[in-house]
This record gives structure tokens, sequence and C-alpha cells, in this order.
């Protein structure tokens, strides 16, 4: 209903003007307002993950010459666990001591199983 009312006035409202803007605006988004409003999860801006990366954005000139190449890939890949313990309330100091010392005597066939979410259900049915 919504969408065909805006197909109609993209016909006589003006590129430029502000209607014709915000008509060529949603239209363009046409499919993620409808994924957002069609799922329950799925949130309505990308806010909480630019909030998480405004860290490593804001670091990265600090860190240009602070290592190697592949010391910059590591620090990606930590902050990248650190930032999804965040995001699944995880305390991140403990999600590491304790993959950090089950890791090395588990097979590989377990890996899956210190993805953080993961281990967070892990961890839930342990309780």
């Amino acid at each position: 209903m919504l969408e065909t009312w805006l197909r109609e006035k993209e016909q006589t409202a003006l590129p430029k003007s502000k209607l014709g803007e915000a008509i060529f605006y949603t239209l363009e988004r046409w499919a993620g307002l409808c994924r957002y409003a069609d799922t329950g999860f799925v949130e309505i801006s990308n806010n909480a993950c630019e909030r998480s990366i405004k860290p490593i954005v804001l670091g990265k000139r600090n860190w240009l010459f602070a290592g190697s190449m592949e010391g910059g890939k590591t620090a990606t890949i930590l902050l990248s666990i650190v930032e999804t313990c965040k995001r699944l309330k995880i305390n991140p100091i403990e999600y590491l001591r304790d993959v950090f010392t089950r890791l090395p005597n588990s097979s590989t066939s377990q890996i899956d199983d210190f993805i953080p979410d993961r281990w967070l259900a892990l961890k839930e049915k342990e309780i």
C-alpha cells in the first residue's frame, strides 16, 4: 500500500524537491525496509555496528606504525572477537581466558564450540 502510493507520487513529484528526494530514498531502500518490517530481530539502523567499530577507527592512526601486517591482522581478529563478546553480553576476558585454556587440548572437531555465540550457549547449558 505504501509502496503503491510512493510509486504513484514518484511520477508527479519533482526529483529535486524534498518530496521527490524522500520518495527516491525510500524506494531505493525498499527491500531493506521490508526485511526490517518482516522480521523481529533485524535492527532498523546499523548504529550498534558503527558504535562497535568506532574504537578501531579512532585508533587506526595511532596503530599505523605499531607493528607488522601480521600484527595488524592479529589485532583485527582479537578486536572483532572482543566486540562480538560485548554484543552478546559476554565478558571478553572470561571468554578469552577459557578459550586460551581449553583450545590447546581440544580436537579440530570441537573448534566451532569456541565461536562466541556457541560458547555462550554451552556455558548456559552448564548452569
